[in-house]
């Protein structure tokens, strides 16, 4: 007669996987047997046997130890793609369960008088799937690495892109990345050209504004000032080489009461079509750069260890103070509106924050000047 007995044991181990930062993980799950046929045991583990001697009745029980031929099989995944290879078959690899799997084949066979216990150790690796802004200068790129699903080598272009990007062990993971171009130059109301730059992902133009008159061409500004002092005393000068300075109603073209509402989330003001005056989150982008690698290398009173590393190419303009009826600080600092729309059916009020820089601060500062003084624009390409 005979008898046949069965044992399996399973083990797994996983860990969590979140996006981006995730590390592969480690499955591990084994299943083997036992077979006993007459007297010949082969078993794993330790269990009592009992031995019985043709013809006769002697008995002796004892401790019998298998014999036991371990193989180790390691292999990759992706999850949410079920498993299937050396006969197993594990088909829940979904990020944040528990378990990875719980069904084994038994893959216990006797190999020359062996057991064998055959272990698998898969590695899961993660895919990721993530969205991002990116605005190019000058030309659109093929990104490093980046690839259609055929394996075409992929061109961004403006607006919305879906990459492909094969991971570890082939892992298709995906970017869905929204590119902006930033174009080489951009024109005012006047006909006045700025070269732009890419600071802290978003387009700038790299001067300050320095019209007459609205995006329009014909609607006058009332309110912009050029710099001049007696220390400073060429307009031409300063209108070229620092831009104009406006007041609060005049950067934002508010009506009477001091209202403008902006349009799909941006207040253009002075600026040209398509571009609008940096919100405050924005210019919190670049406030957060350190104040060297803002400022130019030149025209800065000393001390001066500049470097523009950014492109920002920051001038100190100096400001118009209304309350003391003065221009004050060129060679020493440097202001620019921001807007920041209220919660108020969309109506922008505040004139209370700007950016501005010091010659002598390592950081750029949050200003809040008057809404009659008289501060630099820079504007920012709308996305």
């Amino acid at each position: 007669m005979k008898n046949y007995y069965m044992f399996v044991l399973l083990i797994v181990c996983s860990s969590a996987v979140s996006k981006l930062d995730a590390q592969p993980q480690t499955v591990y799950g084994f299943n083997a047997g036992s077979k006993s046929e007459q007297n010949i045991s082969m078993v794993f583990g330790q269990s009592f046997d009992m031995e019985f001697s043709g013809g006769g009745y002697n008995m002796s029980e004892g401790v019998n130890q298998s014999q036991l031929m371990t193989v180790t099989i390691e292999d990759s995944a992706c999850v949410n793609e079920p498993y299937t290879d050396h006969g197993y078959n594990i088909s829940d690899l979904t990020v944040g369960t528990q378990s990875y799997g719980s069904t084994y084949e038994n893959n216990m066979a006797e190999i020359d008088g062996y057991d064998r216990l055959t272990i698998l150790q898969l590695t899961v690796f993660p895919v990721y799937e993530f969205t991002a802004n990116k605005t190019f200068s000058g030309v659109f790129p093929v990104i490093e690495g980046s690839r259609l699903k055929g394996g075409e080598d992929y061109q961004v272009v403006e607006g919305e892109n879906t990459i492909h990007y094969l991971t570890s062990y082939g892992c298709d993971s995906v970017v869905n990345l929204y590119a902006m171009l930033c174009p080489a130059t951009v024109e005012d109301g006047d006909q006045n050209t700025y070269p732009t730059v890419v600071v802290a992902g978003y387009c700038w133009t790299q001067k300050n504004l320095r019209s007459q008159h609205y995006a329009d061409g014909v609607t006058e500004i009332d309110e912009s000032m050029i710099y001049h002092s007696a220390t400073y005393p060429d307009k031409d000068h300063n209108d070229t080489t620092y831009g104009r300075l406006y007041t609060w109603m005049s950067a934002v073209n508010a009506d009477a009461d001091g209202h403008v509402v902006p349009v799909n989330g941006y207040v253009q003001g002075i600026c040209p079509d398509g571009w609008h005056i940096p919100t405050s989150v924005e210019m919190m982008a670049v406030k957060l750069l350190p104040a060297e690698e803002i400022r130019t290398s030149t025209l800065w009173n000393l001390p001066n260890n500049n470097t523009n590393k950014s492109g920002f190419s920051a001038l100190p303009a100096g400001k118009y103070n209304a309350a003391l009826s003065r221009f004050e600080g060129l060679g020493t600092r440097a202001d620019w509106w921001t807007v920041a729309p209220t919660a108020v059916d969309g109506v922008e009020t505040n004139h209370g924050v700007s950016l501005q820089l010091q010659y002598y601060c390592n950081t750029p500062l949050e200003g809040h000047p008057g809404a009659n003084d008289g501060l630099s624009v820079r504007c920012v390409k709308n996305s």
